[in-house]
Parts: C-alpha cells; structure tokens; sequence
C-alpha cells in the first residue's frame, strides 16, 4: 500500500475507529503480559530473598562461592568454545563440530578435538572409498608406454604432469 491510499482510509472514519480499536487492543494484550512478567519476576526474587534471609552467614558464603564457580565454569566454557571454533577452522574441520566436544578444561577440549578429527576425517575416507568404490588409485597411476599413445593423449598426460597448459 503506499501512503496516499493509507491517508485515505484513515479520513474514513469507521476505518480509523477500527484502527484506533485494534490498536487499543493489542497495547492492552501487550501490557497485561508485561505486567504478569514482571509479577512473576517480583514473586522469584521474594523467595529468594527470603531463602537468603533464612540462611546464616556461612549458608550464603557457601551459596555465593557455588554461584561464583558456576558463573567462572560458564565463562571457562565459553571460552574453550571460541578456541574450539577457532582450532576446529585451522584445521579445515565443520564448525558444527564443536558441539561434540568436551568443554571441562583445556587439555580436555583439546583432546576431543584430536578424536573428533580423527573420527570425522575417517569418516570421510570411509566415505569417499565406498563412492568410488575402491581405495584411491596409487600416486602416478598407470604406467604406460608412451609410444603406444596417441599424440592427444600423450600432450594431454604430459600437461597433466607438469601442471601446466601448453
């Protein structure tokens, strides 16, 4: 719709009242659903405030050195994630991996990548050799006698050899 034809039907005044009610309509769903958000929210943060009240000092030590390891755990896992991400991509690997791997510690993340590697590109091989249907031919592949082939044939293999166009 472009604008003109709006401005038309908003100087109609059943269409505007519509609007204007519809309107009305959807900040009244949108605010009853803020307003029961932020009930809830209120009602959570009593509880807790009255499980800490009930607590004695060394209870909420305890409680805040666990919420400190967890909060340290999270940003320890976030951190072996980018490294995971930026590893798993050096080494030519799907960044999708990462979600198979062990985020415990370095030394850990670092070994389940070796093994995901390890497995995956096993898999590919495994892959590529039922397509083809057998192992890859040797490095060279067949030895033939060059007077036996056909000059298109012999500057095709020679160009293949060298890597370069005649």
């Amino acid at each position: 719709m472009d604008e003109m034809h709006i401005d038309e039907m908003m100087q109609n005044e059943s269409v505007r009242e519509e609007f204007e009610r519809r309107l009305a309509q959807a900040l009244e769903e949108a605010r009853t659903g803020w307003e029961q958000d932020v009930e809830k929210r209120l009602v959570s943060a009593r509880a807790e405030g009255e499980r800490i009240a009930g607590m004695s000092a060394e209870e909420r030590l305890r409680e805040r050195e666990k919420q400190l390891a967890e909060r340290e755990q999270a940003i320890t896992r976030r951190e072996l994630r980018a490294m995971a991400a930026q590893l798993l991509a050096s080494r030519g690997l799907p960044g999708e991996l990462a979600d198979a791997l062990c985020f415990e510690d370095a030394e850990a993340c670092e070994r389940s990548i070796d093994s995901v590697e390890r497995v995956f590109r096993a898999a590919v091989q495994q892959g590529i050799t039922q397509r083809l249907g057998s192992a890859a031919p040797p490095r060279g592949g067949e030895i033939c006698d060059p007077a036996k082939l056909t000059d298109d044939q012999y500057y095709s293999a020679r160009m293949l050899d060298t890597g370069r166009a005649w």
